[in-house]
């Protein structure tokens, strides 16, 4: 099998156009995004009661964001901070 230098990846995330960040622009890039939200969601709305201290669920938070950001990082354009198209 032959590998074509010249092929670009396919982005899953493209860099926004304002401010700093990504958005989905692929399937795999809908999936992630949709799978972190119903994640988060769950995470804080299944099998919590009202005495326990969300610290753990905080930090599986915080670790999910990383995870998301990395995975954004990797797939995506590179980030950095813009303000509208250049003329």
């Amino acid at each position: 099998m032959r590998y074509n230098v010249n092929m670009k990846k396919q982005l899953w995330f493209k860099r926004k156009q304002y401010g700093w960040g990504w958005y989905p622009v692929s399937v795999e890039g809908w999936i992630v995004t949709i799978v972190f939200i119903v994640a988060a969601f769950l995470l804080f709305t299944v099998g919590v009661s009202e005495d326990e201290v969300p610290v753990n669920r905080l930090i599986i938070l915080g670790l999910m964001v990383i995870l998301f950001i990395i995975i954004g990082y990797r797939t995506g354009e590179k980030p950095k901070w813009q303000w509208g198209n250049k003329k």
